[in-house]
């Protein structure tokens, strides 16, 4: 192993490892979700649910990475099936992809014996017309593709996956004329049992599509509450930020005043300061002053003190007589 030809991929975390940020990024991005592409949409809500509630594969569920696509081909084939079910033939579907369509009506088909098998594995008579309705309007569509060589093997397969079911179908059928045979009920009793499964099968029918339309509304009503609690917890999110803003201005702002309020205090102390030392100064020259006009006064005493005494001595010097010369 050679380190120096190692590839290192780095991956990056919402709020590198703090959870409190990361809260407000994905936050922030769910802000701006609805002004995204839908692919990134997506990824944004399954990255808010996973870092809320730090399950990423409850986000990947909820949310997955990308969702089932419905073709055109099995759309045609879910929007049939159960009227051919009925026995009633539909014409055929062109413009569609045929593979998708035949795909998916045998997938119907087999989870229909299936159902049949895991009940009576009889079935009724209306399941009989309605499968072999099927199978002929899926061999309808296998015969065009026929001629696509690039469809030869699947079609190969298709028909043989038919043919095995038809078998079942038609085991079905004779245990149903085993039964019938047995019971030896009149037309009049088989005409209503075979009406009364027909309108059962309706029923269920209905009943099927009015299941399915009240999840697609709850299913509706999930993503639409999840989109306005995200849009709730965004505000708050938003509004804490704010709050957080307001009070860290705040605090800035007594500390300025606190500031200021200290500084206009020291002037005052300078201030006071200087005085004091300019009244200590004044009073200082004051007392040189007075010192030295006592000092001047002192020594102008002296002075004529002593020019009074240099006077008297003079005077008393002139005073004396002269001695007598010899």
């Amino acid at each position: 192993m050679v380190p120096e030809a190692w590839e290192v991929d780095i991956i990056k975390v919402y709020g590198s490892g703090d959870q409190t940020l990361a809260q407000q990024e994905v936050s922030a991005l769910m802000s701006i979700n609805p002004q995204l592409d839908p692919t990134s949409q997506r990824k944004v809500r399954r990255d808010y649910i996973s870092v809320f509630t730090r399950n990423p594969e409850k986000a990947a569920d909820l949310v997955p990475e990308q969702p089932e696509q419905v073709t055109d081909g099995r759309k045609a084939a879910e929007d049939v099936f159960g009227t051919l079910m009925c026995g009633v033939e539909v014409g055929l579907r062109e413009g569609i992809e045929a593979r998708d369509y035949c795909a998916s009506m045998l997938a119907s088909m087999e989870a229909v014996i299936k159902g049949i098998e895991s009940t009576d594995n009889v079935g009724t008579p209306q399941d009989v017309r309605g499968l072999a309705t099927v199978a002929q309007d899926v061999e309808k569509h296998l015969a065009v593709m026929e001629s696509d060589p690039d469809e030869k093997e699947f079609v190969t397969a298709a028909q043989k996956e038919l043919g095995a079911m038809m078998n079942l179908v038609k085991a079905f059928a004779e245990r149903q004329d085993e039964a019938a045979q047995k019971n030896q009920m009149d037309p009049e009793a088989m005409a209503k049992i075979q009406t009364d499964q027909m309108a059962a099968q309706q029923k269920m029918q209905i009943n099927e599509a009015t299941a399915q339309q009240k999840l697609e509304q709850k299913q509706q009503a999930f993503e639409q509450k999840m989109n306005q609690d995200m849009q709730k917890h965004t505000l708050q999110m938003q509004q804490m930020m704010s709050d957080a803003q307001a009070k860290i201005a705040q605090a800035q702002a007594d500390a300025e005043a606190e500031a200021v309020k200290s500084a206009s205090e020291m002037a005052v102390l300078n201030a006071k300061a200087d005085a004091e030392m300019k009244a200590m100064v004044k009073k200082v020259e004051i007392e040189i002053a007075t010192m030295k006009a006592k000092a001047d006064a002192e020594i102008a005493a002296t002075e004529k003190k002593t020019e009074s005494d240099v006077k008297a001595k003079k005077k008393m010097a002139d005073a004396t007589p002269a001695a007598p010369a010899e």
